[in-house]
């Protein structure tokens, strides 16, 4: 089995160990990071017939590239309802190919092209919060910021009163190298927050009058603008894996943000 969290292998070989109690057959398990790597090793794989019986995949966006691309085995008539009865309602539906889903991987350029409707490629294993920011409290008192910022726009003013009062680690921590994380982490958290669902899903619809160009796109990629300013020197060139563990282990004052974007599962 292959997984891109070096946070899940403990409990994945726990899992793995008493599996292999029950049936006697063994598993390894391998982590693969960060995404991209995770990501080129799966396409390798494929093309020399040698990919894991498991992988550990992005619900809703890996599964269904990779499903219908073939690597996986459709699990459609294997999870019933008496499986489906474990999970929280926001995810039952993830790794299914939907009406929607179908309907999306028919347009042209779609990563998702090949899957049939009803199919199901994955099966969830964690849930992720729709965002949550990491701060030094105490370094943070000191700068002036003395509540969690209730709006984008605190959000901004907290991170200025930091940077000036720790200019040389203050400031905001995400590793952009890989462009998708400042999106899928930031700004579409931002967005969701500061539009609401109805709006935030106009953003990406075909009416380009409420799309990025419109006011309302205009907003967040301006609010978006105002925060680049406080990256930590070295952000835009951090890989996430590493970027977590200096996290842990640093007494620094940075901010740490940790905007996972979950926002489609946690607000159906």
């Amino acid at each position: 089995m292959w997984t891109f969290k070096q946070s899940h292998v403990a409990a994945l070989r726990a899992a793995a160990e008493k599996f292999t109690a029950e049936t006697g057959t063994k598993v390894n398990i391998q982590a693969v990071t960060p995404d991209d790597a995770f990501l080129t090793k799966v396409q390798a794989a494929a093309r020399t017939n040698d990919l894991p019986d498991v992988l550990e995949v992005h619900a809703n966006g890996d599964d269904l590239a990779f499903g219908g691309a073939g690597l996986l085995e459709d699990l459609s008539k294997d999870v019933d309802q008496k499986w489906l009865a474990q999970y929280l309602p926001q995810v039952l539906t993830d790794g299914t190919v939907t009406p929607d889903v179908y309907k999306a991987s028919l347009t042209e350029g779609s990563k998702t092209q090949g899957v049939q409707l009803g199919q199901r490629f994955s099966v969830p294993l964690t849930v992720g919060t729709q965002g949550v920011v990491y701060m030094n409290k105490s370094r943070a008192a000191k700068a002036g910021v003395t509540r969690a910022p209730a709006t984008w726009e605190e959000f901004i003013d907290a991170l200025d009163k930091v940077t000036k009062a720790y200019p040389d680690n203050g400031g905001v921590t995400v590793g952009v190298k890989q462009p998708s994380t400042a999106l899928e982490w930031l700004m579409q958290p931002m967005a969701f927050g500061m539009l609401g669902k109805q709006k935030f899903e106009a953003l990406f619809g075909p009416d380009t009058a409420q799309g990025w160009s419109s006011p309302n796109g205009q907003k967040v990629l301006n609010t978006y603008n105002e925060v680049t300013p406080y990256w930590k020197v070295g952000a835009v060139l951090a890989q996430f894996t590493p970027l977590k563990s200096r996290s842990a282990e640093s007494t620094g004052a940075q901010m740490s943000s940790m905007l996972k974007s979950y926002w489609a599962e946690q607000n159906k």
